[in-house]
């Protein structure tokens, strides 16, 4: 009994070794669709952007931002929500020039992109 047991289990094993299971074309794994399709669907939304949108409607539409920050200049509190648009790096992390930056002021949309900012805070980019 033992060795017919040792027997069937040997040849279940020998029939799996050569079980390869294949997904996909071997060109993109899923994840990096998922981000070719993130980045596409930000920038399509971003382009379409109106200045006032509130701030519940732009990321009704965007979604979770990779990053956000906010500041205050004077009396007006700024939030800043940074969204993937563009690939800079193949390691697989998103970082902030990755992103494109989309500016609210007390809720409201005040504008998109590095200029945008940068003219809030003051920043002017070397000539």
């Amino acid at each position: 009994m033992k060795k017919l047991s040792l027997l069937l289990s040997l040849a279940f094993l020998l029939t799996l070794s050569g079980c390869v299971i294949s997904i996909g074309d071997g060109e993109n794994s899923g994840w990096e669709n998922n981000w070719e399709e993130t980045q596409r669907h930000n920038r399509e939304v971003i382009a379409r952007l109106n200045i006032g949108d509130s701030l519940d409607v732009v990321l009704d539409s965007l979604g979770k931002p990779a990053f956000s920050e906010s500041f205050t200049q004077g009396e007006k509190t700024y939030q800043v929500y940074y969204f993937r648009t563009h690939r800079a790096h193949g390691d697989g992390d998103t970082t902030k020039d990755e992103t494109t930056p989309v500016l609210f002021l007390e809720g409201k949309l005040k504008g998109w992109g590095q200029s945008a900012l940068d003219s809030v805070m003051n920043i002017h980019s070397p000539s």
